[in-house]
């Protein structure tokens, strides 16, 4: 009777080690299937562990994984789900939950399993670095903020932490602190062309176009040659007067991205007017009007190339058009008070010097009337023109001045 109780013992150990051995099997195969990117098989792997031993979370978790990977991603939630339920500190299965609600755009719930990752190993930083991206993402700023900090001190090495933080400061017009980081970031990768975009920008924003030029130039070295470095850099040139790179730029834009705007013919035009290129500027000074009939810039910039070919016609035209827009600019009086003086008509080129000095009493406005007045012989009115015009730092005037007034 004792034998039989014992071999009876012996043959349930047996049978139990062999099911053991077989379900090691199974799920060794499937993991051998999954890291060599058979999934599909994997999965019927992890299938019959999980039928065969329901306690088995490590076949839950492999399961999910293979699931992402076949794009279905509510089972491989499933699969973390039950992984975490038989293992509640399984800390693997909500990195891997946390990633796929993340793709599924749950934001919420991705922080809630990534808080359960922190919780558990509290130093983990893809963990903290991709919590506070979607703190980002959610606009909750502060505390993303201080997850990104929490990720610098853990390691300061991190290139994209570092980035990622600077957009925050850029959120909050924190300009110098953003910059501060992108330097360290620049530091730690020379050629980071993410760094360098928003840096040139931020450079372009403060006004400081060499600099912001020096990293678009750089981007554009590297290849990335998209629309709005052009735009960038393109304005940057415009605003430093280097008319020629500027008019090469939009002219990047207009044939190659098929930018049709007011704004990119307007400041063309201007670069082109700046470099002699007169006829070609008008061309696109009339395309800005043919969109706005009431641009200002567009008709005065029109009336001064016309005015240096000398088609005096067209020139007081689009003069007399600009000032019906906005008769407070005291520039175009002047201009077309000097268009008049050339002409030698004096009398109508004092009245426009004098609706000028009426809105901003400038140097050259009292200079041109002054001369305008000693053409028509009143000098005393020419030579206290042309002290004002001293007064205001003009040398051209100290020099006429000599020559006229006694």
């Amino acid at each position: 009777m004792r034998q039989n109780i014992y071999l009876a013992l012996l043959f349930i150990f047996f049978v139990g080690a062999g099911f053991s051995q077989t379900v090691n099997f199974y799920y060794d195969r499937g993991v051998e299937l999954m890291n060599t990117q058979k999934y599909e098989e994997a999965v019927k792997d992890f299938t019959y562990v999980i039928k065969n031993y329901p306690d088995y979370f490590e076949a839950f978790h492999d399961r999910g994984i293979c699931f992402n990977k076949l794009n279905f991603n509510e089972k491989a939630i499933a699969d973390f789900t039950e992984a975490i339920k038989i293992k509640s500190d399984y800390f693997s299965a909500y990195l891997n939950r946390a990633k796929t609600y993340t793709f599924l755009k749950k934001e919420n719930k991705a922080i809630a399993d990534y808080n359960e990752v922190i919780e558990l190993k509290n130093d983990y930083l893809p963990a903290i670095e991709s919590r506070a991206d979607l703190y980002f993402q959610l606009e909750k700023y502060d505390l993303a903020m201080k997850d990104f900090s929490r990720a610098i001190k853990l390691n300061s090495k991190v290139v994209s932490i570092y980035i990622d933080r600077a957009k925050i400061f850029v959120k909050n017009n924190e300009i110098d602190n953003a910059l501060a980081d992108l330097e360290i970031a620049l530091r730690l990768e020379g050629q980071n062309i993410e760094a360098k975009l928003i840096r040139g920008k931020l450079l372009y924003q403060k006004q400081e176009y060499l600099k912001s030029i020096a990293d678009f130039n750089e981007i554009i070295k590297n290849k990335k040659t998209d629309k709005e470095i052009y735009q960038y850099r393109a304005s940057a040139y415009f605003e430093v007067g280097d008319y020629q790179k500027a008019y090469s730029d939009f002219s990047i834009l207009y044939s190659k991205f098929r930018v049709r705007t007011p704004e990119l013919f307007l400041k063309r035009g201007i670069s082109q007017k700046n470099i002699g290129k007169y006829r070609e500027a008008i061309k696109d000074f009339i395309k800005v009007i043919a969109r706005d009939r009431q641009n200002f810039e567009a008709y005065f910039n029109c009336a001064e190339s016309y005015s240096k070919l000398g088609k005096d016609v067209q020139a007081i035209q689009y003069f007399n058009k600009a000032l019906e827009i906005n008769d407070k600019c005291s520039e175009a009086y002047l201009k077309r008070g000097i268009f008049y003086l050339n002409k030698k008509d004096y009398k109508t080129a004092i009245d426009d010097f004098s609706n000028a000095l009426k809105i901003d009493k400038t140097a050259d406005a009292y200079f041109y009337r002054g001369a305008a007045y000693y053409e028509i012989s009143q000098l005393d009115k020419a030579c206290e023109d042309l002290s004002k015009a001293i007064e205001f730092g003009s040398e051209k005037a100290k020099d006429r001045k000599k020559k006229i007034c006694i």
